[in-house]
């Protein structure tokens, strides 16, 4: 076993994959986004996966980011304990072992982003979960491009079975935008934000407490361990 960073035992990284999904539109994310985990987490296996068919998962025309789920799910079923999903746009800035005793810590890392799930909910969401616009409006969405998950963590397992078969009955469908009323006759919804919306819902019915965000505007944001999607 070896120590690894805050104390969190590692069997020389073995049990850590970063794990992306990009298509032709986002290939050319590819080479930057491998260069600097090579640069920063050397160690660190990465799986980056380009078309539906190597992780088995629905295409995204017919189940939007379904390929997120099952991406991870395939991650873990190889053997990984952690397994951090990072949208492909992204550029690491610093190690990411530096932030494994957080996701130790809370077992699925989300990050709050400042919005609030009822603005990006539809209405067939959230009568899957039981919720209704109102209640969705006092509920924090999460910053989706960048999500860790220690499978070593029964909560985490049973997170990802309810996020999973959200995603398999249908529910991260939806359309981006409310323009002509497709996801909701309520004004406070403008859109549907798939495998976003659905972790928003869950996390919040298993009470999952939300971390800390890890891309910021500011400078002096003491937090940062990505760049490329600042809002």
């Amino acid at each position: 076993m070896q120590l690894g960073p805050g104390g969190f035992r590692m069997k020389a990284y073995r049990d850590v994959a970063v794990v992306c999904f990009a298509n032709a539109r986002y290939f050319p994310y590819i080479p930057r986004f491998r260069a600097a985990f090579r640069k920063h987490s050397p160690k660190v296996e990465l799986f980056i996966f380009h078309d539906e068919s190597e992780i088995d998962s629905p295409r995204h025309a017919e189940n939007p980011y379904a390929f997120k789920v099952y991406a991870i799910d395939k991650v873990r079923k190889s053997g990984y304990r952690i397994v951090l999903w990072c949208d492909s746009v992204l550029q690491l800035t610093r190690p990411i072992e530096e932030l494994l005793p957080e996701v130790v810590q809370n077992g699925v890392y989300l990050a709050e982003d400042g919005w609030k799930t009822g603005m990006f909910a539809n209405d067939r969401a959230l009568a899957y979960f039981g919720v209704n616009r109102d209640q969705a409006m006092d509920i924090s969405s999460i910053w989706a491009c960048f999500m860790g998950f220690d499978f070593a963590n029964p909560v985490t397992h049973a997170f990802f079975a309810r996020w999973k078969k959200a995603c398999d009955d249908g529910i991260f469908r939806g359309g981006w935008n409310n323009q002509y009323k497709t996801e909701s006759q309520d004004e406070r919804c403008k859109g549907h934000r798939h495998d976003q919306t659905c972790a928003e819902l869950v996390a919040h019915q298993m009470n999952l407490p939300l971390s800390r965000h890890v891309v910021a505007p500011q400078p002096e944001y003491d937090h940062r361990f990505f760049t490329g999607r600042e809002w």
